[in-house]
């Protein structure tokens, strides 16, 4: 999956997913990123209610992603192009952070991102 088509992918899905609570969002994210880095991501993600499951791929995600309203994927393209199929399977709301380092070891990622995105919610339409 390209940056581009992430772009797009988001901001098709952005006003529809920031209208679901945190508490009905979930956030992967990809067990190769720096546990440093998961843990900050998850500190963030369960502080706003979000639940959490870091994965090593899509089969984790179709087994719960039912569960919830709408998910960010934080992960390399590749797991991406995965998590995009199961969107359109499911027709879930997601928003998607490519990792700024790839590579399945060490990897990394713009915590700000992260951070935008766990964020976006429209409180006046609820």
């Amino acid at each position: 999956m390209t940056i581009d088509k992430i772009a797009v992918m988001n901001k098709e899905f952005k006003k529809e997913f920031s209208k679901v609570p945190y508490n009905n969002r979930i956030v992967y994210i990809s067990h190769c990123i720096k546990k440093k880095l998961q843990a900050k991501i998850k500190q963030e993600a369960e502080k706003l209610g979000y639940a959490v499951l870091v994965v090593g791929g899509g089969s984790q995600v179709k087994k719960t992603i039912q569960n919830y309203k709408a998910a960010v994927g934080v992960a390399c393209k590749d797991e991406l192009e995965d998590f995009e199929r199961i969107k359109e399977k499911l027709g879930c709301p997601v928003q998607t952070v490519q990792l700024t380092k790839e590579g399945c070891k060490n990897t990394e990622d713009n915590l700000q991102d992260v951070y935008k995105t766990l964020n976006l919610y429209n409180h006046q339409i609820h």
